[in-house]
């Protein structure tokens, strides 16, 4: 019985890692840049770290307007603004009062339709996102 729920625990231990379900066509943005597409090790950092992951901390969404996507923290009166180059994706999974977990040390958001790589909206547009040439260095 030991060994049945040693298996099962392993495999939700590997479901919990599984890469953030995100295939990179060549219309996608390619760039790594916060607030466009969230690098693999990025996400693994966030992931599969106890210490980096107890950095994240959990909040609500208040809004989405195009781009900007404002969540308050559940602890703590504090209220953020971050910005994300894909407005579509993100509305597809986002609803106002949705739970989310925010990782502000490897910029990331995690809602339950995903991962998303965001910065903090200081009133600048995010920088473009190129979708016919790889980031230097990559295979």
């Amino acid at each position: 019985m030991r060994k049945v729920h040693r298996i099962l625990r392993r495999r939700q231990e590997a479901a919990r890692r599984k890469p953030p379900p995100q295939v990179a066509r060549r219309t996608d943005c390619t760039s790594y840049a916060p607030g466009h597409t969230v690098h693999l090790i990025q996400w693994q950092r966030v992931t599969n770290h106890a210490d980096v992951r107890a950095l994240s901390w959990d909040a609500r969404v208040i809004d989405l307007d195009g781009k900007l996507l404002t969540v308050q923290a559940e602890d703590v009166d504090r209220v953020v603004r971050y910005r994300h180059h894909d407005p579509v994706r993100l509305a597809a999974v986002v609803e106002r009062g949705s739970r989310a977990a925010v990782n502000d040390r490897f910029a990331l958001l995690h809602l339950a339709g995903g991962y998303f790589s965001i910065v903090p909206d200081e009133g600048q547009p995010l920088g473009p996102c190129p979708t016919d040439v790889l980031p230097e260095g990559a295979t």
